[in-house]
């Protein structure tokens, strides 16, 4: 089993664990790694460091580059590896190295595809397609061809064989954190029967990987308190709380003028928003909803907006940040909308929508109506705007860009170098977190359009620098001296794996 760990030393790189070992072994070579793969014959495998795609053999040698991107890459049978290319499409990566081709020929409607999985007979194989309507799933064929949109229910994931030789698709639904199992038909090219739990709680993201053979191995989520600590330029640690050890969400924001942070802490099984006094760490309950997600401030900090979950239907709601009042609902409906940034203005709140897997910024009007899309760009996330307004820093798969905060697209800059992800922009600074997991800085200037300068490694984090982290994990104050990041109350470290053969005895 591949897996992606962190040394004593704090240093990311991929581990080997034969089942019929005692412990993992690092793999030298594979710093910054992520999204590792298998060839199909077991004697090399696949990675992706910052935007460059990689192949290494178990036999020896280093690893070698062979395209660029190629995210969540899939080995085949074919001598070729299927990943995600610039603009969001499937391609292939020759395994010796030279430009990808196109591994599918898209609807005109599709912006974005992942998650492909081969089937049985290694030609054919099934992807997810964003489009207008959210993600749906696909089939792709030898010729590229596609097959008719499969309902999907909101879930993406894999095929999977299971230990008595059927055909499985495993997969998450967005919002939930339980791993199911439903049948698929090969021949039909459909799913069949309903959908069985298998395994939870699980984390969100490439939390789980199952093999040809029956074994399926999984994090399950740890539930474990947490703490919200501060962290000078140079890393040194300070708790923003002592008293405070609870369940803490990682969205935690920080005031426009530095002295409140929001954050989302579990309390007695409901999930709120909480507000931290930055100087005394007193800690007060804001809102008294039973799931209520992702707060951000206001530009002038006497408002909070979140996201909130009431039964069947999702919420996008204001709340004075007195405390003051029952707080007013934006928008009502079966749609998730999460916040991101709110205007210079204050006249309109910038939204993401967790159906929308091609990452489309949708806007509201803070005196409230129904979400519309932003402009026409597609795979964008954690969006953080310049201290004027004028701009904003996104990131789009696994790099970081800047442009212009209109709802036109006039230009587009890359700012990362290597790879990024989770912007914020403060003043004459955009941070991010490098795949390493590297607090990155760098020098920002639009007083004349936009010039960036080289990114600088700040110190290590524990923070997850890969394109599967949909909402930040850490803020920095409005001075840029200071970080606000959540961490393990215990060790630190992520759960255990765990591994089971047949696991299709546990469905019910």
């Amino acid at each position: 089993m591949l897996f992606v760990a962190r040394d004593v030393d704090g240093k990311q790189k991929l581990w080997l664990r034969r089942f019929d070992a005692s412990a993992a072994v690092p793999l030298s070579g594979t710093e910054t790694a992520v999204d590792p793969a298998w060839s199909p014959d077991a004697k090399a495998f696949a990675f992706r460091t910052g935007d460059k795609l990689m192949v290494m053999d178990f036999a020896g040698g280093p690893p070698r580059e062979i395209g660029e991107h190629g995210s969540v890459p899939v080995w085949g049978r074919d001598g070729s590896i299927l990943g995600v290319m610039p603009g969001g499409k499937l391609g292939r990566y020759p395994v010796t190295g030279g430009s990808p081709l196109p591994a599918t020929k898209p609807e005109p409607s599709e912006t974005g595809q992942i998650m492909a999985s081969y089937f049985p007979d290694g030609v054919r194989f099934l992807f997810f397609s964003a489009g207008p309507a959210g993600s749906v799933m696909r089939v792709a064929h030898r010729d590229g061809s596609e097959g008719p949109p499969l309902d999907t229910a909101k879930r993406t994931g894999r095929l999977a064989v299971d230990g008595i030789g059927r055909l499985w698709l495993l997969a998450t639904e967005l919002g939930d954190d339980q791993l199911q199992a439903i049948r698929f038909n090969a021949a039909r090219e459909a799913a069949e029967g309903g959908w069985k739990p298998l395994v939870s709680p699980i984390p969100r993201g490439p939390s789980w990987s199952a093999s040809e053979n029956g074994v399926l191995a999984f994090r399950r989520i740890q539930q474990q308190p947490h703490r919200l600590n501060w962290l000078d330029r140079a890393g040194t640690k300070s708790l923003a709380a002592p008293d405070l050890a609870a369940r803490i969400g990682a969205t935690a924001r920080v005031s426009p003028v530095g002295r409140r942070v929001a954050f989302v802490r579990d309390y007695n099984g409901d999930t709120g928003i909480w507000l931290l006094d930055a100087a005394t760490g007193a800690q007060t309950r804001l809102s008294l909803g039973k799931l209520d997600l992702t707060p951000v401030w206001s530009s002038d900090g006497g408002k909070l907006y979140y996201q909130s979950q009431r039964g069947s239907d999702n919420l996008v709601v204001e709340r004075s940040a007195d405390g003051s009042g029952s707080g007013r609902i934006l928008y009502s409906g079966p749609q998730a909308f999460f916040p991101e940034c709110v205007s210079a203005d204050g006249r309109d709140l910038l939204l993401t929508e967790t159906a929308a897997a091609q990452g489309q910024l949708f806007v509201v009007p803070t005196s409230g109506g129904q979400p519309a899309v932003w402009n026409n760009q597609k795979l964008i996330w954690n969006v953080s705007l310049s201290p004027d307004g004028s701009w904003f820093a996104y990131q789009s798969g696994q790099d970081i860009y800047v442009t212009a905060a209109s709802r036109e697209t006039v230009g587009v800059w890359p700012i990362s170098n290597g790879g990024g992800a989770q912007p914020v922009w403060r003043g004459k600074e955009i941070f991010y977190i490098a795949p390493g997991g590297k607090m990155m800085a760098v020098p920002i200037d639009i007083s004349n359009g936009v010039r960036a300068g080289p990114p600088v490694a700040l110190f290590d984090t524990a923070l997850d620098g890969s394109q599967f982290v949909r909402f930040r994990q850490y803020d920095v104050t409005p001075d840029g001296k200071r970080f606000l990041i959540r961490e393990d109350v215990n060790t630190g470290r992520e759960s255990p794996i765990s591994v089971i053969l047949h696991w299709e005895k546990l469905l019910p």
